[in-house]
């Protein structure tokens, strides 16, 4: 999907400036899903889930399988599952499938948003670019044009609502129609009757997450340096320009392209709940055996010279350039084959990943 035209055209003209839908662009029935197998998962520990009740009542699970389909069934209300790509096949392969061009490391998670009947969320505002896939049934959208923050937000409601919403377009999101939204625009959904909605989101830090987390990670790698100066200057009270400088070299010697490529692969596979990655005792492993990621983990890599840099859940690993095969399997299709051109790193590095579960070996099937 948006091979050749389309995705140009996302590139050139619509990509963080306006909305735009792609009508069929996905043959959703070639990725079974049913609100039934997303019901059936938010009943889970592990599983992010909310249910939100005419546009106003938000409640959090685990949820009881029964009781979720009664609501459903008998309210205005619509249920949000975050992570399916982790639990369902059917989503990974068509992530795989029709959104190749989103980097491994820029895929945040698609959510699923599934009702019986007429059903919202609300109007609000996402601070990243989302795709909105309509799977199953169909959805009205309302958009403005207006680029929203924080401020715009109704502080009364903790479904983080617009407090003022003037709709410019509307769109009909029909099964197969994908819909493309940048960050802040306003958007309303309306399902009228059985819906799944797919989104697709997209990490990209803002700047003030840079300067504040790339802060944090040259301060923790530097922490140990000495005074910048430990020159007196002149008598004079002004500060003076050999200081501002020495400042300014310092900034930019401490902003070299492998403190950035570090900071960047740690803080893109960096988890934010940790209590789902459980610890294992590694188990032996034989050649051709198969890995598979864990549920949350993150992957990405970076080349550097005759290195790879391997970023496991904000962890970082130096590797051989003959461990990108695997590790490149692992970061897209979630598991590798364990064989014998891994280099001694990389072994190491996988037997690492055993024992603190953000990957595990496949048992073979008796």
């Amino acid at each position: 999907m948006l091979l050749g035209l389309p995705l140009n055209s996302l590139r050139k003209k619509a990509w963080r400036k306006e909305v735009t839908k792609f009508d069929l662009s996905v043959n959703s029935r070639k990725f079974d899903l049913s609100i039934e197998d997303i019901i059936a998962i938010a009943e889970r520990e592990d599983v992010d889930a909310r249910l939100i009740i005419n546009a106003a009542d938000l409640s959090y699970g685990p949820f009881k399988e029964k009781s979720i389909r009664n609501e459903l069934l008998t309210e205005k209300s619509i249920l949000l599952v975050q992570g399916l790509e982790q639990y369902f096949k059917s989503v990974r392969m068509l992530v795989s499938s029709y959104f190749d061009f989103i980097p491994a490391w820029q895929l945040d998670d698609v959510m699923g948003s599934v009702n019986y009947n007429s059903a919202s969320c609300g109007a609000h505002f996402d601070q990243y670019d989302v795709f909105l896939l309509q799977h199953t049934g169909e959805k009205r959208w309302l958009f403005d044009e207006i680029i929203h923050c924080d401020e715009d937000l109704d502080e009364a409601s903790e479904l983080r609502l617009l407090k003022n919403f003037s709709p410019t377009s509307e769109v009909i999101a029909k099964e197969g129609d994908l819909i493309y939204v940048p960050p802040g625009v306003g958007h309303h959904g309306i399902a009228t009757g059985t819906s799944i909605t797919l989104s697709i989101g997209i990490r990209n830090p803002t700047p003030i997450e840079i300067l504040g987390d790339f802060s944090s990670f040259l301060m923790s790698e530097l922490s140990n340096h000495a005074p910048l100066s430990a020159e007196l200057f002149s008598g004079e009270d002004e500060i003076s320009d050999e200081f501002i400088r020495e400042i300014r070299a310092y900034l930019i010697s401490a902003c070299s392209t492998e403190n950035i490529e570090d900071w960047l692969g740690s803080y893109s596979t960096r988890l934010n709940e940790w209590s789902q990655i459980e610890p294992n005792d590694p188990p032996s492993l034989d050649s051709g055996c198969l890995l598979y990621a864990s549920l949350k983990a993150r992957f990405t890599f970076k080349r550097r010279k005759h290195k790879t840099l391997f970023f496991v859940n904000g962890d970082s690993y130096v590797l051989n350039t003959s461990d990108l095969k695997w590790i490149a399997d692992l970061t897209r299709n979630r598991e590798c084959r364990y064989d014998a051109g891994i280099s001694s790193a990389g072994k190491n590095c996988i037997k690492e990943m055993l024992s603190s579960g953000a990957i595990k070996k496949k048992e073979r099937d008796h």
